[in-house]
């Protein structure tokens, strides 16, 4: 399993993510450039 506690405030948003995704078959993360995507390396 790979756990995934995620939170980013900006402004007046915070953003949060608590999520399991399974070990096994594919996950992709999507988002636009600049977006964050870059914390999973």
């Amino acid at each position: 399993m790979l756990e995934l506690n995620f939170s980013q405030t900006l402004g007046n948003h915070c953003l949060t993510i608590n999520e399991t995704l399974p070990a096994n078959g594919i996950t992709a993360i999507f988002g636009v450039s600049g977006a964050g995507k870059n914390f999973a390396d």
